[in-house]
């Protein structure tokens, strides 16, 4: 695993937690249960990071949302 230009291990990390819910909730077709089950992870804990990634269930992201950390200080 390589960082991209600019990247920090920050953004690759978010990126790393992305790929491994979006292959989950593909693989659960979409069952939030199942697919963190497979994670293990609580349900509420996969909601929390699915919305902080801005991640809809069907495993794509949100464009009208912004789920930047920096809008959640607004």
């Amino acid at each position: 695993v390589f960082l991209g230009p600019g990247e920090t291990l920050g953004d690759a990390l978010l990126r790393f937690e992305q790929e491994l819910i979006e292959g989950a909730l593909k693989r659960a077709e979409g069952s939030i249960t199942k697919a963190a089950g497979e994670l293990g992870v609580t349900r509420h804990a996969l909601r929390y990071r699915m919305s902080r990634l801005g991640l809809l269930p069907d495993g794509t992201v949100d464009e009208e949302g912004d789920a930047s950390p920096a809008s959640k200080q607004r």
